[in-house]
């Protein structure tokens, strides 16, 4: 018979959020069980020279002690040097802050979660059973990435990925690549794919070319403020209005949800092949502060690459 645990919260996800989510509630005094992978999306899914958009005053923990700015002191690093934050620091940071605030993961997957008798009962790959009071599912993006029916049925399965799945280069070095979409993560990729030795790399899209800025999330803060006061209050708007609403809260493009991740600002020590930017394909802006890509918007006639990636 199976035996069927019980915990006061259950912590669906070992991201940032999961992380933060866990360290909080166990502060309050909550029996707490997270269950994922410590930041395998991080780990895995992003390429190893991504560099954050967020600064060291972005932290995990929602007391202000175990803070970027702590972790930095305690190794005896000036913020300045370090920005913006090498991804592999902030991998660094979010291990420091598990251990700090002593939140432990258990390593297995949520196969199903019900709720049959006004209480979660959630049934795991390892064939457990737990049941929860009250669950928070922060799974990550990676099962969310968009891709139109049109590129799977035109190309071939080794002609294309998603940018959630590409985050090594080498094999697209000396290849020409069609970026299809406009937002962060395709600029993001075109950069990387420059300086990964690409031929050529087009970059297009259906809407107007993105500003390149310094990010301001303030318009955010009312947001968050009313979901406290009034939980769940966006859930009574119409359709149209509540999407175009849930999208500061929630992420509207999977680039905000992994916390804003773009590369490098240095010159590279070689000038990589120009990247175009057109319009015209389905596709999903934010700032991009290099300068060697040479913005140009062709008009009309087809894009012949080698490659095409759905960002």
């Amino acid at each position: 018979m199976t035996v069927i645990e019980h915990t006061e919260l259950l912590v669906i996800g070992a991201g940032p959020y999961g992380l933060a989510t866990a360290a909080h509630a166990q502060r309050q005094g909550m029996e707490t069980l997270v269950l994922g992978e410590p930041m395998s999306f991080w780990r895995e899914n992003m390429p190893e020279k991504m560099k954050l958009r967020s600064g060291p005053d972005w932290h995990m923990d929602v007391a202000q002690k175990h803070t970027m700015m702590a972790f930095l002191a305690e190794r005896g690093m000036d913020p300045a040097d370090v920005s913006p934050i090498p991804i592999s620091l902030f991998l660094e940071y979010a291990d420091w802050f598990r251990e700090r605030a002593g939140v432990e993961v258990e390593t297995d997957l949520v196969e199903d979660l019900t709720k049959p008798d006004g209480r979660f009962e959630a049934t795991l790959r390892s064939g457990r059973r737990v049941t929860s009071d009250t669950v928070v599912a922060a799974p990550g993006i990676s099962h969310f990435g968009v891709v139109p029916e049109w590129v799977e049925r035109s190309l071939s399965p080794d002609k294309w990925t998603h940018t959630c799945d590409l985050v090594r280069f080498d094999e697209l070095r000396g290849k020409r690549v069609l970026i299809v979409g406009g937002r962060q993560s395709a600029f993001e990729w075109s950069a990387l794919l420059a300086d990964g030795g690409a031929a050529e790399v087009h970059v297009v899209h259906r809407h107007d070319p993105p500003d390149f800025v310094p990010a301001d999330w303030s318009f955010v803060d009312p947001l968050m403020d009313l979901t406290v006061e009034v939980p769940g209050w966006f859930r009574n708007l119409p359709p149209r209005r509540a999407k175009s609403r849930r999208g500061p809260l929630l992420g509207r493009r999977p680039a905000q949800a992994r916390a804003l991740a773009h590369p490098a600002s240095h010159q590279p020590t070689r000038q990589p092949p120009p990247a175009r930017f057109g319009r015209g394909v389905p596709g999903g802006g934010r700032r991009y502060t290099r300068p060697p890509l040479d913005r140009r918007r062709p008009r009309g006639g087809p894009h012949r690459a080698r490659y095409r990636l759905q960002a």
